[in-house]
């Protein structure tokens, strides 16, 4: 996995985050993208480095119409949990 983008610079963006700087072999490059550009800069400044891209974005997704279905419906700790799966899997070498 090369790039990632993390939509919202909210409470669960405070634990992906970090975990996604630390891990910057296998996340090269990283956007994030919120309502509020200011929080996105702030983590970029906060954890950006040498080996890791991160860029920012204002995203705004309040207008849309409205779907029948939604990402927010399912659970953030099963988002969480199934990433967390992921990155011990790759830092023990092991693919999906």
């Amino acid at each position: 996995m090369q790039r990632v983008l993390v939509i919202g610079c909210g409470k669960l963006a405070r634990a992906v985050i970090p975990m996604l700087s630390q891990n910057y072999v296998y996340f090269r490059e990283v956007c994030l993208s919120g309502r509020s550009k200011e929080k996105c800069d702030t983590y970029k400044k906060k954890y950006s480095s040498d080996k890791q891209k991160i860029v920012t974005a204002y995203v705004d997704i309040r207008n849309m119409e409205k779907r029948e279905y939604s990402a927010g419906a399912v659970k953030h700790s099963l988002w969480f949990m199934e990433f967390r799966k992921v990155v011990t899997l790759r830092n023990e070498g092991k693919t999906l």
